[in-house]
């Protein structure tokens, strides 16, 4: 944290900080549900294939 920034200046760093942390946070989140949504997807076609293979 700097020490150069004086009240509302330390207030509004603290709370970009905190924006951007949370911001990350979800981003994250979304790819990690869009990673796991394909796996399911590959899943799916896959096992499609195999039932086909079969008959």
């Amino acid at each position: 944290m700097p020490k150069y920034l004086l009240g509302a200046q330390m207030i509004d760093y603290l709370q970009d900080k905190k924006l951007k942390k949370q911001e990350e946070k979800e981003r994250r989140k979304k790819e990690r549900e869009k990673k796991h949504q394909l796996r399911k997807l590959r899943k799916t076609r896959n096992f499609r294939k195999e039932k086909k293979g079969e008959k």
